[in-house]
């Protein structure tokens, strides 16, 4: 091997050597960095008899969104399925009209946002089903999109409607979301 062959190997392997190092820097900033992290759960100031989903007589589906994080985040079309029923979620904001994309500040103590899911008339028909919860948000845990996804369970009545408690609850990239 020549000498020039010998030195372009060592500048491969230290380019190599350079690349994995940033590599690694990029990675350390972006897991140390504020991050959001949502939650399904009324506040801890909150005093009203509701559970964190519940029902309403004319067949929305309302669930509390807090940001126990310390970075503000960008909720995006989050989805309610329950039953066969899937219904796009709208959330709600002081004075702005309900809308499908909106902020969820970091606010570890509330008041949190609502998101509205607007089931059939036939809603009344689910309280005793398994909810899902999809909340796909960015900036978020992962690069891209991350999707919370909470399982719940139904309770029966709380605060004279019908509530669901989390079962489960998972963190995804939106790629590995399920669909």
């Amino acid at each position: 091997m020549s000498e020039l062959e010998q030195t372009l190997v060592r500048i491969a392997s230290a380019s190599e050597r350079i690349a994995s190092a940033l590599e690694s820097i990029a990675r350390a900033r972006l897991d140390s960095g504020p991050k959001p992290r949502l939650t399904v759960a009324r506040s801890p100031n909150d005093s009203s008899g509701l559970g964190a989903v519940n029902l309403t007589t004319d067949g929305t589906l309302n669930a509390i969104i807090q940001n126990l994080g310390d970075a503000e985040t960008t909720l995006l079309e989050p989805t309610a399925e329950i039953g066969n029923v899937r219904a796009l979620g709208q959330i709600i904001q002081r004075g702005v009209q309900p809308q499908p994309v909106g902020e969820v500040p970091s606010a570890p103590n509330g008041p949190g946002i609502t998101v509205t899911f607007k089931l059939e008339a036939r809603a009344h028909l689910l309280k005793d089903l398994p909810v899902t919860l999809r909340l796909p948000h960015r900036p978020g845990r992962f690069p891209g999109v991350t999707v919370l996804e909470v399982e719940m369970e139904p309770i029966g009545e709380s605060g004279g409607r019908p509530g669901w408690r989390v079962d489960n609850s998972r963190e995804v990239q939106q790629s590995n979301a399920e669909a």
